[in-house]
């Protein structure tokens, strides 16, 4: 899968406002009484830690990937 680093940023960038604005719902509406939400944030808060970090420190996520990554083989034929 080879996607550019534009759309990648764009696609966390996108994913974090969404979750951020769901702390947001949570925090400062009455949905935060809802037994559902509260079971929801369980999954929001590390999925907002993860794509925040991720934004945050993309350039040197990126070197060490590639860093751990075997070299491809080429086929001789």
């Amino acid at each position: 899968m080879n996607i550019s680093n534009k759309t990648l940023r764009s696609t966390l960038r996108a994913i974090h406002l969404v979750v951020g604005g769901l702390v947001i719902a949570y925090i400062y509406t009455p949905l935060g009484n809802a037994e559902w939400f509260g079971s929801l944030v369980k999954v929001v808060i590390p999925t907002l830690v993860i794509t925040g970090i991720w934004l945050w420190q993309m350039p040197f996520l990126t070197k060490f990937f590639k860093r751990q990554s075997p070299p491809m083989q080429q086929d001789a034929g």
